[in-house]
């Protein structure tokens, strides 16, 4: 019996995110498109992409940092296993900073769509018929993305920054 599946969550949620077209491992080989990083996995690299997500954290790779968390309640009264339910939430990250040097209301606006349509890769892996909300994960009953954060600045050319949470509900 799992002790949690937040682990499971995250390596799910990676998994599917590297295996949509447009999508990469960073780790496994050069690839093109946008990076997946697993948590702190960015810190690794010696610049990031213009456009990248990570999964399983969303600050700064130097210090610590919530990753994510989970709670868990008595579940149903069984005579053989007492189940529980657990709710937990699994922090991410959007990025896009093309480095326009042309700093405008158009390069803000395509940062932002761009870090946008990263998060809503996510969403839609979460709500699609592939994995669907339960990630492929027997005991997890559903997965969705569940609020987010904008930052967005100038650091040669406009970026912006999609901090948000996927929660998750599962029966242990």
């Amino acid at each position: 019996m799992a002790t949690t599946l937040w682990p499971q969550i995250v390596d799910a949620l990676v998994a599917a995110c590297r295996a949509q077209v447009g999508y990469y491992d960073p780790g496994a080989a050069a690839g093109s498109g946008i990076p997946v990083y697993d948590g702190t996995e960015i810190a690794l690299t010696n610049e990031p992409a213009q456009q990248y997500l990570v999964i399983g954290w969303s600050g700064d790779p130097d210090r610590p940092q919530d990753a994510g968390r989970s709670a868990q309640d008595p579940g149903p009264m069984s005579t053989l296993v007492r189940a529980r339910d657990e709710l937990g939430t699994v922090e991410c990250l959007a990025v896009s900073q093309p480095g326009d040097a042309s700093i405008g209301a158009r390069s803000v606006k395509t940062s932002r769509d761009a870090a946008y349509q990263i998060m809503a890769t996510v969403e839609q892996i979460c709500r699609g018929t592939a994995v669907g909300p339960t990630l492929g994960i027997s005991n997890n009953l559903w997965a969705f993305v569940t609020q987010h954060s904008v930052q967005q600045y100038l650091d040669e050319g406009a970026v912006c920054e999609i901090s948000f949470t996927v929660s998750y509900r599962a029966r242990l």
